[in-house]
Parts: structure tokens; sequence; C-alpha cells
């Protein structure tokens, strides 16, 4: 089983691809899709949708597992990277991946 953790982020998204045989994993690959901080959020959303998509494409996972929220400075800040967090999972069901 292929398994193509996400990080989200509005800046940078981390991801990372393991793979699971017979019990053992093995880190298949890593990366970050950045946008640029100066862009607006609705172009920085975009940019790390096609990133991301490619990114899973290239990977093929069997599953995607994506970080939840669980610290942000100010409700500014969690709700801006909630954005990103949405547009991951909309990116995965769209991909048909659960």
């Amino acid at each position: 089983m292929r398994i193509f953790g996400i990080d989200p982020g509005t800046r940078a998204l981390g991801f990372g691809v393991i793979e699971v045989r017979g019990g053992v994993a093995r880190h298949v690959a890593h990366g970050t899709v950045r946008a640029p901080e100066s862009a607006p959020l609705h172009e920085r959303l975009a940019l790390i949708r096609g990133g991301l998509v490619g990114a899973l494409e290239a990977h093929a996972p069997n599953v995607v597992a994506v970080e939840g929220l669980f610290y942000a400075r100010n409700v500014k800040s969690a709700l801006t990277l909630a954005h990103a967090r949405g547009v991951a999972l909309e990116v995965a069901a769209t991909l048909g991946l659960p």
C-alpha cells in the first residue's frame, strides 16, 4: 500500500510518500509545493492545488492522509490554514483517493 501524507500550508505544503509491504514501511519520496507569500490567498491556493495534483499523479498512492489542525497563533491563521487543508481534501476526493 502506498500512503501519501500531507502537511497543509498556504505558502508551503509538505508531503511524504511511504510504501508498506509485509508490515515494513519504506520512504518513497517527499517534497514541498510552494506558493509566493506575496500572491493573494486565492492564487496561492490554486498554485498549491496544481502542485498537489501533480505530486499525487506522479506517486499514485492508494490512500491520502491529511494532517489535522492542532495549533494556530490566532483565529485568522487557523482559518487560512483550514483553506489549505480543504484544498488537500478536495483534491484527494476529486482523484478518488480515500
